[in-house]
């Protein structure tokens, strides 16, 4: 870990080997990890000051969330009926369970007589939120939507409400090819083989009435209901992808092969394409919050091969003056590294 700056000196502060996810609470000053099989939640405070000392943090303080019934290996945290929720999976040996928490406390609160370094730190608790759900053991991602919970699973996307009664509770399958003819070559059909070849990443809002699904090689459309519209068309990424992120009116596909390619959601439409070998992101990025943080390859020299930090931002158009000192047409309007 290490303070944003020119500066930067980077120093252990968990001693784990190996965590498979990251997630930070910044409002709950709470840093979640998966290691081990299990969720961990370390408190942000100890952490900086860890860091500041140079001697890493005692695993004594941290909490584990999960009940140990089975390993923990996806988690995703997002904002779910305009609340703060933690989503995580455990393995069984048929299939997976989704549990969501919803964290509580953490709030910095000022003393009568403040001082610079008075604030204190409400307690943390978390307390499930809905009920857990079971899902295809193959399940490989989780994406938080603003009612629901969609599993990427089985070459198709899985949409469940956490907080619906199991007795009552829809599982949607998105995109829904259940209107596709055995053999038929019509184009619904076709969509379904292309999807039946590749992997599902993940789906966000094209509007309000609906959504794009993203695949690691292309993208299609749906209603909120699951059906694909748009006469059963799709995009093709310039290249296979294997993460993205939600940022305003675009979605950025990450491919390890070294490229991004920023795409409007509601068009599909190519924006930018920006080159990054290797690249894979860092933290589990909340949708339209927080800083999206990179790892590129970088230098391979006799100190062996490293890695670069980045930040990726969006910048603002820029208006070039003519020779008249009249505004021209925006040139920029783009991502950059």
């Amino acid at each position: 870990m290490s303070y944003a700056g020119p500066d930067r000196k980077f120093r252990k502060v968990i001693d784990l080997a190996n965590p498979s996810a990251l997630a930070a609470l910044e409002k709950q000053g709470q840093l979640l990890v998966v290691h081990g099989g299990g969720l961990l939640a370390f408190p942000l405070d100890d952490i900086t000051k860890a860091m500041d000392i140079g001697v890493p943090v005692s695993n004594t303080i941290l909490k584990r969330l999960d009940n140990g019934d089975g390993a923990v290996s996806l988690l995703q945290v997002g904002i779910l009926n305009e609340r703060i929720i933690i989503c995580y999976s455990q393995k069984g040996f048929r299939q997976q369970t989704i549990h969501t928490l919803e964290p509580v406390g953490g709030q910095l609160e000022m003393p009568l007589t403040p001082t610079p370094t008075a604030a204190v730190r409400t307690p943390v608790t978390y307390r499930r939120y809905g009920t857990p759900f079971f899902v295809p053991k193959d399940a490989s991602s989780l994406i938080v939507l603003k009612r629901t919970v969609t599993v990427a699973a089985d070459h198709a996307l899985v949409v469940v409400d956490p907080t619906a009664a199991p007795t009552e509770r829809r599982v949607l399958t998105v995109p829904d090819f259940s209107a596709c003819g055995s053999g038929t070559a019509d184009a619904l059909s076709l969509l379904k083989n292309r999807a039946m070849n590749a992997t599902p990443l993940g789906v966000v809002w094209a509007s309000e009435s609906e959504r794009l699904v993203l695949y690691n090689t292309f993208g299609t459309y749906v209603s909120k209901f699951g059906y694909p519209t748009r006469n059963r068309t799709y995009v093709r990424w310039e290249t296979k992808v294997n993460s993205w992120a939600l940022r305003g009116p675009h979605v950025l596909l990450f491919s390890f092969n070294g490229w991004i390619e920023v795409r409007h959601i509601s068009t599909g439409k190519l924006v930018q394409v920006e080159e990054a070998p290797e690249v894979r992101m860092l933290q589990i990025a909340e949708p339209n919050n927080g800083a999206l943080l990179l790892a590129i390859r970088g230098k391979d020299d006799k100190e062996g091969l490293a890695d670069r930090l980045v930040e990726m931002l969006e910048t603002s158009p820029l208006d070039v003056l003519n020779s008249q000192g009249v505004s021209g047409d925006p040139q920029w309007g783009e991502w950059g590294i």
